[in-house]
């Protein structure tokens, strides 16, 4: 961002560099819709009708309400959709060269590549933590296959090694200068789970283990915390599985901020010892508690209709706006952003905005596509659940669907993983957590992978000199799998940012022997 407002002496230039992203985005998408069907042996009348679909899904990204609000934000949330869907592009390749191709030499260098943009999105993206860890799990399990050579090994290790010099050591370095990197964890886990310790102080208070201050001093806390958390729900209901607003006791409430000087002496570090202890403490004792949020935060976004997916007609950009100028007023700003030149036309142009009465409407035929598909995403999860469990207790199965079902786990892990995580730290009623994911949660909801009916449910194939059989219950199984797996190829190839495969790399059958992967028969 400094780099672009060197050269340009702009915001704008910002908001436009963006939109490429988010344009290249798009395309990225359509080129990991191309790249699973790789995996498959799609027949000839089906190649113009997967070619229309890849358009669709295409489409979608860019025409959507989210991500053009976002592209308009200096928020991580603008660009972090491109690195995500590279991600899994990379991951994808590295399949296909690893597994299908046998390239050792070109899934290395890929691998590698995996490994660099992972640490890139967890630097820019803290929630995409586990989601990195996911992304990267197919590399690591690459590392233990009996045919790795140690210059590959080599070649991960100084991958994860350049990553680490230059994206995560200057951060940490940086961030000992910089005084909200080392308030804005203990902050945040005290803020959002303010309820559930709140609680536990009370719990403390009556049986009077209160340490050395005393339990009048602790109740004080206590009181201050419980009419704060009333106050922000009365203000912003917004928060409906938390109860309160944890931003407004973070950022906006005058007595907590005094809580510095009232309680701690005036020291920070002592109120930071606080935080992360009652933080701790709470979760120790209430553990099931602590579950339970979890548990509501992740149904939040697992619920019958996804709200990763943008179905109202318009997105009104005046509030946005108006706290934009309003956070320019604080005085921080004020004595070191806006002594910056361009910073001072930025607040202008945020003000004029913030009075005009903008918004980003939404075509009538993406809202209706968006809506179909914010339905169909938990019912087409659970298919995958139900066929990825038959597949697990088959090896015959996962070597008869070969990679189209890691594939498939890998997109749907960018979603669990970044939910998970964000439902441990934060709350997903907080919608940036949301918009983050919808770069890779759409996509086509009703698939159809296989072109023809089984005649029988029972076959053999004869593959690299071996003859594989399929007999009549595992065929039934297998013809459940590829119904299953029909309308979830890529109901989630867009989503959120999830993870990779947890299971061994899978062998992936020659092309000539394309029978065994797609299941197709002859016509009775």
């Amino acid at each position: 961002m400094f780099l672009i407002l060197a050269s340009f002496n702009s915001f704008a230039a910002i908001t436009i560099v963006q939109h490429i992203l988010g344009l290249l985005t798009g395309g990225l998408l359509l080129a990991c819709w191309h790249q699973i069907l790789r995996f498959l042996e799609v027949g000839a009348s089906h190649r113009y009708t997967n070619k229309i679909a890849g358009v669709l899904l295409l489409a979608i990204y860019p025409l959507s309400s989210q991500p053009i609000v976002a592209e308009h934000e200096l928020r991580p949330e603008a660009i972090t959709p491109f690195f995500a869907v590279l991600d899994i592009f990379l991951t994808l390749k590295f399949f296909e060269q690893r597994y299908l191709r046998g390239k050792q030499w070109h899934s290395a260098w890929l691998g590698a590549a995996v490994v660099f943009v992972s640490f890139f999105l967890l630097s820019l993206k803290p929630s995409f933590g586990l989601t990195a860890l996911f992304a990267t799990l197919p590399v690591l399990l690459s590392l233990f296959h009996r045919k790795a050579t140690w210059i590959e090994r080599l070649l991960f290790l100084a991958a994860a090694a350049i990553s680490a010099l230059l994206l995560v050591l200057p951060e940490h370095y940086l961030a000992k200068s910089d005084s909200m990197a080392t308030s804005f964890l203990p902050e945040t886990l005290f803020y959002v789970h303010a309820n559930l310790i709140a609680d536990q102080m009370d719990e403390d208070i009556a049986c009077g283990d209160c340490g050395q201050r005393g339990c009048e001093w602790l109740d004080r806390i206590k009181s201050e915390l419980r009419e704060e958390m009333r106050r922000s729900w009365e203000l912003n209901p917004n928060y409906r599985s938390l109860g309160f607003d944890p931003d407004y006791l973070m950022y906006t409430s005058k007595e907590i901020r005094q809580w510095r000087e009232k309680f701690f002496q005036g020291e920070d570090a002592k109120r930071f010892r606080f935080y992360w202890y009652y933080a701790e403490r709470a979760l120790m004792k209430h553990p099931a508690r602590a579950l339970a949020k979890v548990w509501r935060q992740m149904r939040l976004f697992y619920s019958a209709r996804n709200p990763a997916f943008a179905t109202g007609r318009e997105i009104a950009l005046t509030e946005p706006y108006r706290r934009t100028v309003e956070m320019l007023q604080n005085p921080a700003f004020r004595s070191t952003f806006l002594r910056f030149p361009p910073s001072k036309k930025y607040e202008a142009a945020c003000a004029s905005a913030a009075s005009a009465h903008w918004a980003v409407s939404q075509l009538q035929r993406i809202r209706r596509c968006n809506q179909v598909l914010a339905r169909a995403y938990l019912p087409v999860f659970c298919a995958v659940l139900l066929a990825s469990g038959l597949l697990l207790c088959s090896q015959k199965l996962r070597f008869a669907f070969g990679m189209l079902w890691p594939a498939t786990l890998l997109i749907y892990s960018y979603n669990f993983g970044t939910c998970l995580e964000t439902a441990i730290i934060h709350s997903l009623d907080n919608p940036r957590y949301m918009t983050v994911q919808f770069a890779f949660t759409p996509g086509c909801v009703r698939w159809h992978l296989f072109s023809d009916e089984p005649q029988t449910n029972s076959f053999s194939e004869t593959a690299d000199g071996k003859t594989h059989v399929i007999d009549e219950g595992q065929g039934a199984e297998l013809w459940m799998c590829n119904h299953l797996l029909r309308p979830i190829l890529f109901v989630d190839l867009l989503t959120d940012r999830q993870s990779r495969i947890s299971s061994e790399p899978m062998r992936l059958l020659p092309r000539s022997h394309a029978k065994l992967l797609l299941f197709r028969s002859k016509r009775r």
